[in-house]
């Protein structure tokens, strides 16, 4: 199993969602990206079996660490064998229980669970995601030192819990590009 399933944050839960629930995507099996059509009928099929139950799916969008894939799947309360037999029927490496407050990620093919978090702390609402550009010059051909990149991380990380910073070069000089310094 793929270690960055660990580190998987959700959008915010609609607010009908129960507090026990599992959550089960039929997208990229085993990991392997996917194409579009492919995922599309997975992902009808497994709603499919899912309202069998007589219960309405919620759909819920599992989100990477550094956010670069995000991957919807469906919410339903249903028993924890029903949970894996869907997630191996649609070749998933895992499957999320949420309960008790936390959230649990479940290994398909061994049943064994490792607690990824507080349910609380994986929910991200983007209603609340303020963004800030800050934008800071210098002369053609000389850029920031590394003193003065190193001040301005340490005085930005007071105020904000994550960000990124890119150098940004004006493509009209040569040797110049863009590039980018990852997430602080």
């Amino acid at each position: 199993m793929k270690a960055e399933y660990k580190h998987t944050h959700f959008e915010l839960l609609p607010e009908d969602a129960p507090d026990d629930f599992w959550l089960i995507t039929a997208y990229n099996p085993y990991g392997q990206t996917a194409d579009k059509s492919r995922n599309r009928e997975a992902d009808s099929r497994l709603l499919s079996d899912l309202e069998i139950t007589g219960q309405k799916p919620l759909r819920i969008i599992g989100i990477s660490a550094d956010e670069s894939h995000a991957e919807p799947g469906w919410a339903c309360a249903i028993s924890e064998r029903f949970a894996i037999e869907l997630g191996n029927k649609f070749e998933q490496d895992a499957v999320f229980h949420f309960h008790l407050g936390r959230v649990d990620l479940v290994n398909c093919k061994n049943g064994e669970r490792e607690s990824i978090g507080e349910r609380r702390d994986l929910i991200r609402d983007s209603r609340l995601v303020k963004h800030f550009w800050i934008y800071l010059g210098s002369q053609p051909g000389s850029p920031l030192e590394d003193k003065d990149q190193q001040q301005v991380r340490s005085i930005v990380r007071r105020y904000f819990e994550g960000f990124s910073i890119q150098s940004l070069r004006h493509p009209d000089l040569e040797g110049n590009r863009m590039t980018s310094a990852g997430r602080i």
